[in-house]
This record gives structure tokens, sequence and C-alpha cells, in this order.
């Protein structure tokens, strides 16, 4: 690659880190592998996926809570707007109930009927 190609540097953390930053910068960026070159070996070996999507948890994506079976959705892959999701944000931050009507349930859990297992269900935003 030519030198001319680079247009910077960035700082690279583990993902602990990054989420830790009280600014993520243009230049930030985290990992949640490494690659271990003597033994061939990525680490961990696995990392959780989430969604219908079925990515990794990447802290720079906004994820919902079903209150139903507890798994974490981004709102764009299961039909909520960015509005809907924000309210979701604003109710779990103010600590707001499922009887208040501020809870998620993804269309699988409501589709079975399920019902709310516990209050106050969470959203992790950007």
């Amino acid at each position: 690659m030519p030198a001319s190609t680079v247009d910077g540097a960035c700082e690279v953390h583990t993902l602990d880190a990054y989420r830790a930053l009280p600014a993520i910068g243009p230049a930030d960026f985290y990992w949640q592998f490494r690659y271990l070159p003597a033994s061939r070996e990525f680490r961990p070996e696995r990392v959780p996926v989430f969604c219908t999507c079925q990515l990794p948890y990447s802290p720079d994506l906004v994820m919902v809570q079903c209150g139903g079976c507890e798994e974490w959705y981004h709102p764009h892959c299961v039909g909520l707007g960015p509005s809907d999701a924000r309210a979701l944000e604003a109710a779990a931050g103010a600590g707001l109930v499922e009887g208040e009507g501020m809870c998620y349930l993804c269309p699988p859990c409501a589709k079975e009927g399920r019902t709310l297992e516990r209050k106050g269900q969470a959203v992790r935003a950007a």
C-alpha cells in the first residue's frame, strides 16, 4: 500500500476501554478479536451475536432489549424507527415500567403472545 494512501493515525482500544472513553473521536476504534499469529488463533474463539442480523455487539449502534425473551435487537432490524428507539431509551433512563407502555416486545414474542418478564427494560445507546 503506498504511503500516500494513509490518511492519518488511529487508536485501537479494547471494547471496554472504547466504551469508557468520555468522547469517541473519528480516530478511535475498538477490537473484539485478538489474532495470535504464533498459534494462528483468534481470542476469544467466539463472540456472541445478537439481533436478527446475527452481528456482534457494537457500542456504536443502538440496541433495544425485548421484555419477553430478553434478547437484544437493533431497532431498524425489527421495524422500529429512530423516534421509537429514542422514546424507549428515554423511558429506560427514567425508570418507567411496562405498565406505562414503554417496554419493547420483539416480533417473535408478540406473535407467541409472551408477556414481559421484568420491569424497566433497557436500551443500549451509542
